[in-house]
């Protein structure tokens, strides 16, 4: 299990990549970076090496498997790095779960934005939402619902 120290990490980082991708549709690789840097310091530090190889080891494995989503332009590569760095901070034990849960808000993410912009087309009640040509989804909202979910089940013990 990760530290708690890794696992505010991971939260701050998650938390800062949702707003930017909300608003400016990117993840800051400098952002990612950093969080990578702290996270492996503080991973070697409370946990030692092998949990910092198991957690490198997890990101690698990520960013295989999420390789063709980036490749085919579904995601986005600061996206696609964010996956990686979460994934190093829940390492191998969650890796599962993780990925389960940011596929499963992912696909909720999705469900709720293609039912928002159809009642944007049939009411005008709903202005405030982006425009109907906007086709971009901000997917840091659904990974870092999907650590939240990963953490806090691990957490009290339910997987």
């Amino acid at each position: 299990m990760p530290s708690f120290f890794v696992m505010v990490v991971v939260g701050i980082v998650a938390l800062v990549s949702v707003y930017y991708d909300i608003r400016e549709r990117r993840v800051p690789n400098r952002l990612i970076a950093g969080g990578f840097i702290f996270m492996s310091v503080g991973m070697w530090w409370f946990d030692g090496w092998r949990a910092l190889g198991m957690g490198f080891g997890a990101a690698l494995m990520a960013l295989f498997l999420w390789w063709p989503a980036w490749s085919l332009r579904m995601l986005g590569g600061g996206d696609h790095k964010l996956i990686a760095f979460v994934s190093a901070g829940c390492g191998f034990s969650l890796f599962i779960p993780l990925m389960l849960a940011i596929v499963f808000a992912g696909g909720a993410q999705a469900l709720i934005t293609v039912c928002v912009r159809w009642l944007r087309r049939t009411s005008r009640t709903l202005s405030f939402v982006h425009s109907v040509r906007t086709t971009s989804i901000p997917y840091a909202v659904a990974i870092a619902v999907g650590a939240a979910v990963a953490l806090v089940g691990r957490a009290y013990g339910r997987w």
